[in-house]
């Protein structure tokens, strides 16, 4: 797992598909609304862990690979995310 910004990590699957993994629904809908709105990346499917509602998965489809992704999320200001998930998380 590699964290690229305050409370945001990504990993390969097995299978080979990126994870965004993140522990605040409001960062989770700041980084979707920008990485599809801004950078127009696809999403497969959006994932809650079941054991904690706290864990919010994105799974990107085969096509994109953990650099495309990473040098997406690198132009965000990671102050601008620390407070978006400081929100509901102080």
């Amino acid at each position: 797992m590699k964290n690229i910004l305050p409370n945001i990590s990504l990993e390969t699957s097995a299978d080979g598909k990126v994870k965004l993994i993140t522990t605040d629904a409001e960062l989770l809908d700041y980084i979707d609304d920008y990485l599809t709105e801004e950078c127009d990346v696809e999403q497969e499917s959006l994932v809650i862990d079941e054991q904690s509602a706290n864990v919010f998965v994105i799974i990107f489809p085969k096509k994109y690979k953990l650099e495309e992704i990473e040098a997406y999320l690198v132009k965000l200001d990671p102050s601008e995310i620390n407070r978006i998930y400081l929100l509901n998380n102080k």
